[in-house]
């Protein structure tokens, strides 16, 4: 069993995202400075050598801190907060 716990931080300038113009349709679009932060786990198990299974988990908070009035103090767009992702592999 393996288990991994990580915390990040960070503060960008000119951030540019993808924001939705259209139907379908999404344009880059540079926001300014934002706030990022957020955490992740991992966890990993393996039986008998040949089977692991393996469990993530992202949480990301953003906030846009200026420029576009529509986005400030707005989480960015096109940006999950909850990101689960499960994977199992069998070793041949």
């Amino acid at each position: 069993i393996y288990l991994e716990v990580v915390g990040f931080a960070s503060r960008s300038r000119d951030t540019i995202v993808l924001v939705p113009t259209a139907a379908l349709v999404a344009g880059a679009q540079n926001l300014g400075t934002a706030h990022i932060w957020g955490g992740e786990v991992v966890a990993s198990a393996r039986a008998a050598r040949a089977v692991t299974a393996t469990a993530h988990y992202t949480l990301l908070r953003t906030r846009q801190a200026d420029t576009l009035s529509p986005y400030e103090g707005k989480e960015l767009p096109q940006r999950p907060r909850h990101q689960p992702v499960q994977i199992a592999a069998n070793r041949v």
